[in-house]
């Protein structure tokens, strides 16, 4: 869980990118979520997440991977593959950024 790591940074707010990859998180907590005021790049992928908060989509990614996680297939997690869906079919709302949902 990194709702523990991320707790007392104050700074978070201003961060753009954050690479988590391949570091045996098991929950992205929505406290944490809500923190990330500026997030444009979250590599999150190669861990453990067996689902994500909805606070999620209130971010505005550039570059979101998540893939090679655990995510739970059934009614609760339905909101996250149209999420997705919606996400990479956004256009970037920077040109010299395109939108990659990995």
């Amino acid at each position: 869980m990194i709702s523990g790591i991320f707790q007392h940074i104050p700074f978070l707010a201003n961060v753009t990118v954050l690479r988590l990859t391949n570091n045996k998180i098991k929950r992205l907590k929505a406290a944490t979520v809500k923190k990330f005021k500026r997030l444009e790049i979250l590599l999150i992928d190669s861990n453990r997440l067996p689902t994500l908060p909805k606070e999620i989509e209130s971010l505005n990614f550039t570059t979101l991977a998540l893939d090679k996680n655990f995510f739970k297939c059934d009614c609760t997690t339905k909101w996250i593959k149209h999420w997705l869906v919606q996400l990479k079919n956004k256009p970037a709302s920077n040109k010299k950024h395109r939108k990659r949902v990995l």
